[in-house]
């Protein structure tokens, strides 16, 4: 169940970046958020606790995914009728004829298992959920070996 109220997407993305700080200093990689465009940020219609549960699990992966010295940037903007929000990383990547299963249950890529990090595969799975609940889409670019770009909108309403 989903508590729709108007909410700022910089706010939701502020809090993100500093509960996750700790750990991205930990892991000595640079973790920041960048807004594109010009104006003020439109205020969306969202559930803020499940817009959180998305963006920290993208950039919690972005992080644990990450060699020390790498980066993890949350790019923001408004792109016509939507919200865009890209958790990109200069992490291992995704093998890509393991791309298909991103978004399913229990899915970890084999290059991600060997790095001993923990995980249900169940984040990117729910993530999806939530922004599809949202009437957002919700995809990824990668390429094994020099990073991920997870992205998602949402309409302005």
């Amino acid at each position: 169940s989903y508590n729709f109220t108007e909410v700022s997407i910089e706010d939701v993305i502020k809090e993100v970046i500093e509960m996750n700080a700790p750990h991205a200093a930990e892991r000595k990689i640079t973790l920041v958020s960048t807004r594109k465009g010009r104006g003020a940020m439109p205020i969306i219609k969202a559930d803020s606790d499940s817009l959180r549960i998305v963006i920290g699990n993208l950039v919690s992966n972005a992080i644990n995914y990450t060699l020390p010295g790498g980066k993890v940037e949350v790019v923001y903007k408004k792109e016509g009728g939507f919200v865009e929000v890209d958790v990109r990383d200069t992490g291992v990547g995704i093998p890509s004829h393991q791309m298909g299963r991103l978004f399913t249950k229990f899915f970890r890529g084999d290059n991600v298992v060997r790095m001993q990090t923990s995980g249900t595969g169940l984040g990117l799975f729910i993530a999806k959920n939530i922004i599809s609940a949202h009437d957002g889409d919700m995809g990824e670019e990668s390429q094994e070996g020099k990073g991920s770009t997870f992205w998602f909108r949402l309409p302005i309403k």
